[in-house]
């Protein structure tokens, strides 16, 4: 499957834009929902939360004018009782947006006004509340001395209405208190123990004025974007649900397409995608923060500043940094899904963490092959010795530490050395046992054999293969010795059978002519029993190495173009056609010329003997891989049920009932003597052709 850059980018860019919508579309609906404005209105809602903030501020306000009013009240008590919990904070909520001067309150009690803080504006809105609040009355306290003991003691005197003190030994019982707290004092430079009883105060009715449209959160980044998503409600779920279903057609598509190019069909990452995938990572999650980062950044200053909030162009601003960050991360996920498709691990391999890990594991095999390299080197007697020095040198140190888990540790590597060595013993000495038994086909197992064991293991492996060859080489030898036996008495009884024949023949009375018959038939025989022990001598020489070569350049063309005309009339009678097929200038080979003729006298005398009459007898001479190749070639009369390596041992014909004359020797005796001459002799069995190549080196 093939798919265009410009298909996968749209693709890509599409995926970012939905995502973008329905996260941004997820997000504006729980915002908007968090924020309770699935029923009501911002406006609604500000108008809640500015009510909670001023009646926040109006208990406090009423707890503060409690405070200053209570004449048994001490300043370091009033500090520590509660009275101000939450008046500061409401108090600089205010202040920190309208000012000092921003906000008025009055508080009254049947229609009295007993306190009023600035005069309201023509024009602001005024929040009333009734507030009875609970608040602590200080009915005395006792100071408490360094050494634990009770000092002075302080009680609120109800009949003169004042504090009075009495003397530590004094006895003084404050009754009827709620709670007891304990201060230090720094003015008295002691611990102060505090008794309270808490009162219910009576009602109060209080006035807070604030500026028209007030509200505590003017200027805030958040209700400004709650103004936007109340506006786009319609929008948001229908956007979100359209973003999610384009997303998710668009990554199916692009997960599909990852990998594939548009001019090939292999699966493999291009371009950016290729880059390794933790490097990528890191810098896709660092983009995308960034981007996010600078999104909200942007919000946060263009909807807190009012006189930006309503610029031409807002929304697409503050949007721009999400959907590239969006952009970012459908693309880093189609560079995930191209390296994970990608055969061979090409994610892991491709990355830093997988190429440091290689380095690091090659690193290991290369200090543990050259450490057991170094222990193969030395003999048993010192590997087994240093060993033993570091299990003592161990156990020493064990000894000093006297603790449990160096102990425990060397208990585990004396285990395993110990181990380990009754292991590589009796797997050895197992392989002896089968050895000795006559099994010598089954190796002896090195998978976990290190030092001296798999030396050990590899020279009886070894030795049970050279046992193994000499065998079959002894098999082979003794059957040739009957073939040997078996062939040449055949092949030297007929030509002697008829030679004692046709001389018993000339003893008798007979005619002129068939005097003349019988010495051409008693010539013949002759001829061929000389050929034949000609044949076993030179087999004899050649395998022998017994045989002189002189080896000196020649011309392979010169060489072949003699022999065919030797041949020419034994070709001409089967009938053969010969072809030869050569370069124009001179082919020089190094060679022995009379080994070379021997050699193709045989191979000619094979094909006058074997090939189809009336077919053409190809001869090449070629240049291939820094050699001469001088080739024969074929079609043979018989059909050839015999592999091209069985041709080639001794006594073999193509004809596999010996009903054509020959020892069977010439494959053999050319193959020898192209050995002596430092070449090669190759033979092609393809059908019916034959094929006999001689392999010379080139003389340079």
């Amino acid at each position: 499957m093939k798919h265009s850059r410009i298909l996968k980018t749209i693709a890509i860019a599409l995926a970012a834009v939905a995502l973008v919508a329905a996260v941004g579309g997820a997000a504006g609906l729980f915002a908007l929902v968090e924020a309770g404005l699935y029923n009501k209105s911002v406006e609604d809602l500000r108008r809640e939360k500015t009510d909670y903030i001023v009646s926040g501020v109006a208990d406090s306000l009423v707890r503060e004018y409690i405070a200053d009013n209570l004449s048994n009240m001490t300043d370091n008590a009033r500090r520590h009782s509660g009275f101000f919990n939450g008046y500061d904070y409401y108090y600089y909520e205010f202040n920190e947006d309208l000012g000092v001067n921003g906000w008025a309150y009055a508080i009254r009690q049947d229609g009295k006004t007993l306190r009023r803080e600035q005069t309201p504006q023509t024009g602001w809105e005024e929040y009333t509340y009734t507030i009875s609040t609970v608040y602590p009355s200080l009915l005395g306290f006792v100071e408490i001395r360094e050494d634990g003991s009770t000092g002075t003691t302080t009680v609120w005197d109800e009949n003169i209405n004042n504090w009075a003190t009495t003397p530590a030994t004094a006895p003084v019982f404050i009754k009827n208190y709620d709670e007891c707290m304990r201060w230090y004092d720094n003015e008295k430079g002691c611990y102060v123990d505090y008794y309270f009883q808490y009162m219910t105060s009576p009602e109060y009715q209080i006035s807070v004025h604030l500026p028209k449209g007030y509200h505590p959160y003017n200027g805030n980044t958040y209700w400004h974007l709650l103004e936007k998503l109340s506006d786009l409600e319609v929008v948001l779920l229908p956007g979100m649900l359209t973003g999610l279903a384009v997303f998710i057609i668009a990554m199916i598509y692009l997960v599909v397409a990852a990998g594939h190019g548009r001019d090939t069909a292999v699966i493999r990452p291009g371009g950016l995608n290729r880059l390794p995938l933790d490097l990528y990572t890191a810098a896709a999650v660092g983009g995308v923060c960034l981007l996010c980062t600078l999104g909200v950044l942007l919000i946060d200053w263009f909807y807190y500043n009012e006189d930006l909030i309503n610029q031409p162009g807002l929304d697409v601003l503050c949007i721009m940094p999400f959907l590239a960050a969006s952009f970012v991360a459908v693309g880093y996920f189609f560079a995930l899904a191209a390296q994970f498709k990608t055969p061979g691990g090409f994610w892991w391999r491709n990355s830093i963490i997988g190429r440091c890990l290689k380095l690091m594991v090659r690193g290991c095999r290369w200090l543990w092959r050259r450490g057991i390299r170094l222990l193969s080197m030395m003999n048993l007697i010192w590997q087994w010795l240093l060993v033993g020095v570091a299990l003592c040198f161990g156990w020493f140190m064990v000894v000093l530490w006297r603790d449990f888990l160096p102990l425990l540790f060397m208990l585990a590597v004396t285990a395993v050395v110990v181990g380990y060595g009754a292991y590589a013993f009796g797997v050895i000495l197992e392989g002896v046992r089968r050895m000795a038994d006559g099994d010598l086909n089954r190796n002896i197992s090195t998978k976990y054999l290190i030092g001296c064991f798999a030396d050990c293991a590899d020279r009886l492996n070894a030795l049970a293969d050279v046992a193994v060859v000499a065998a079959k080489n002894q098999m082979k030898s003794e059957r040739m010795k009957t073939e040997l036996i078996t062939n040449v008495s055949h092949d030297i009884k007929t030509p002697l059978t008829s030679i004692i024949n046709y001389v018993d023949l000339l003893q008798k009375p007979h005619t002129p002519e068939e005097g003349e018959e019988y010495l051409s038939v008693l010539a013949r025989q002759s001829d061929r029993m000389k050929k034949l022990i000609e044949d076993l001598m030179d087999m004899s020489k050649a395998t022998t190495g017994n045989m002189t070569v002189e080896i000196a350049e020649m011309d392979a063309v010169e060489a072949v173009n003699q022999a065919l005309g030797e041949f020419s009339d034994k070709l001409a009678a089967v009938p053969l056609i010969p072809v030869l097929r050569c370069p124009e200038e001179k082919v020089m080979i190094r060679a022995d010329g009379r080994l070379v003729w021997r050699t193709l006298s045989n191979l000619l005398q094979n094909a006058v003997k074997y090939a189809l009459p009336g077919t053409r007898l190809y001869v090449d001479i070629a240049r291939v891989e820094g050699n001469v190749v001088i080739s024969l070639k074929n079609i043979s009369r018989e059909e050839l049920n015999i592999s091209a390596d069985e041709l080639m041992e001794r006594f073999v014909r193509g004809d596999a009932s010996r009903n054509t004359e020959g020892s069977g020797l010439g494959l053999n005796i050319a193959k020898s003597l192209m050995e002596l001459q430092k070449g090669q002799l190759r033979v092609l069995v393809d059908g019916d052709l034959f094929k006999t190549s001689m392999v010379f080196p080139v003389s340079e």
